[in-house]
């Protein structure tokens, strides 16, 4: 069980890493967005998670349409702007029918949202299965790269390149939070 070599045990140290800082740059993404929303707005999202989700399903169901028309290898870049796109527009939708009256009430807030994070995954169930799904991959993203004798996968990669140009545009955007809050949201506390 333990006869790895030097090597092999820090080929597994590197890719871990890589996973990690993978997973820290999601997980980084969403601590961000609710502490931005309840700074800005005073709303504890509960269903925050499902948003991302929407993001995410909306990429498997791209994947699922370029595979049925043979674009696999050129759909992932458009899905991910589309599950942007998707995401914004479902939480502008929650925002104007549901969160608006609730503003600085953390309490209603967490109740409201907590039951549209029920019924989201509920509908996910309903639209997707319970098992789970994940989108197909184009081929550039398949496979991996040596770096030294170690093996590193172009998705984890990619990921971690990404990382750095996601931080800028998120320090970009808490910049320019309090402007976008007083055009957006007028009615909450911006000071």
């Amino acid at each position: 069980m333990f006869d790895y070599s030097m090597a092999e045990i820090g080929n597994i140290v590197v890719m871990q890493a890589f996973s990690g800082l993978s997973l820290f740059s999601v997980l980084l993404l969403m601590a961000l967005g609710l502490a931005i929303i309840f700074g800005q707005m005073g709303v504890i999202n509960m269903a925050h998670g499902e948003f991302m989700a929407i993001g995410a399903y909306t990429t498997v169901f791209l994947s699922k349409v370029a595979e049925t028309y043979g674009i696999v290898n050129y759909y992932f870049l458009f899905a991910i702007v589309a599950a942007f796109i998707i995401a914004f527009i479902i939480g502008y939708l929650v925002e104007f029918a549901l969160i608006r009256h609730l503003y600085k009430r953390p309490l209603d807030t967490l109740l409201a949202t907590w039951g549209l994070s029920l019924v989201m995954q509920q509908i996910f169930r309903s639209t997707f299965g319970a098992k789970e799904v994940s989108a197909v991959l184009p081929e550039w993203l398949m496979g991996s790269f040596q770096l030294h004798r170690i093996s590193i996968s172009r998705s984890t990669a990619s990921s971690c390149w990404c990382w750095p140009l996601w931080s800028r545009w998120v320090c970009s955007s808490l910049c320019s939070a309090h402007a976008g809050v007083c055009v957006c949201v007028p009615r909450c506390k911006t000071a």
